[in-house]
């Protein structure tokens, strides 16, 4: 029991308000965690009467967990050579106002050799699909549809000259102006260079996936935008 002065100091109006407040936190506190005990409970007694759906889920998320395993080196190699291609285009304009490419090798043009080049946009739609799904499974996820280097670089090149308000440019145009040229083919490349990806989507397609993917000029001029926005 407080009495006197110190009753005074202590157990002031706004202390009291206080801590009639933090008896009131304390209490709802209380009763959150009551209500959260039982659910848990609820949850716990449904896992015991489905313990074989939940075993076969696991199962199935063990062996979804292991394929990422064994191919995410490739995954993260071809995300990051598409990144790559990007950002060394860009950079090859800002530093020489052109883009280079290899010339041609193993049967395609100059600046010919084909890749699937996908947006994250689309890879993020994909996974966030996916994690609605029940049923487990490694799917590709690509546009389905290769394009060239050449598309790439005149993306790249349109897309800069969109943002300082210049019309764009035919491939044409650009080699003639100096916008893009083609170097010799590297020799320690020759018989190693892969010069064809294309992701086949099929098993996608068939799980029920319909969103179309970005091409590289939408996804190149998307991306350019995002840069210059910043």
């Amino acid at each position: 029991k407080i009495t006197g002065t110190l009753s005074g100091q202590v157990l002031t109006d706004q202390n009291a308000e206080r801590i009639g407040q933090t008896l009131q936190n304390v209490a709802d506190l209380t009763a959150g965690l009551k209500e959260s005990r039982a659910r848990v409970d609820v949850v716990l007694a449904m896992l015991e009467k489905s313990s074989p759906v939940v075993e076969g889920s696991l199962k199935d998320l063990r062996y979804t967990l292991q394929s990422v395993a064994r191919n995410i080196d490739s995954v993260t190699y071809n995300l990051e050579s598409s990144s790559r291609n990007f950002n060394e285009f860009s950079r090859q304009i800002r530093e020489s106002g052109k883009v280079r490419l290899f010339s041609g090798s193993h049967g395609y043009g100059d600046g010919e050799q084909r890749r699937d080049f996908v947006h994250v946009s689309d890879i993020v739609k994909v996974n966030l699909w996916a994690a609605g799904r029940t049923a487990p499974g490694i799917f590709n996820v690509g546009t389905g549809a290769s394009q060239t280097f050449n598309d790439v670089a005149v993306a790249t090149v349109n897309s800069c000259r969109a943002a300082e308000g210049k019309p764009a440019l035919s491939l044409e145009a650009m080699v003639q102006q100096g916008l893009v040229e083609y170097v010799a083919f590297p020799e320690a490349l020759k018989g190693k260079y892969q010069s064809f990806t294309q992701a086949d989507l099929s098993k996608l397609r068939s799980a029920g996936y319909g969103d179309e993917f970005a091409t590289v000029a939408e996804g190149v001029a998307d991306y350019v935008q995002f840069l210059n926005g910043r």
